[in-house]
């Protein structure tokens, strides 16, 4: 269980982790369609400010655990 429990945290750590990389790319022009469909659903998620692409990593960490939780009951399940 406990290596469950590792796994979700470091794959939504990795998930947000990989969010902030691509909204600093986005400010280079790249990931534009990725970061406007982002903005419309991480509720307060804005590249132009320090916190808004810090509540954006959180929804990002929020999302990844909920993706992890998934990924683990699809493994469990067909194990």
């Amino acid at each position: 269980m406990l290596y469950y429990n590792l796994f979700i945290f470091l794959f939504a750590l990795l998930y947000s982790i990989v969010f902030v990389v691509i909204v600093l790319l986005s400010r280079k022009g790249k990931f534009e369609k990725y970061i406007s469909v982002v903005s419309k659903v991480y509720k307060g998620f804005d590249t132009r400010s320090s916190s808004g692409i810090l509540k954006g990593a959180v929804w990002a960490f929020v999302d990844g655990i909920i993706t992890a939780v998934i990924v683990l009951s699809l493994y469990m399940l067909f194990k």
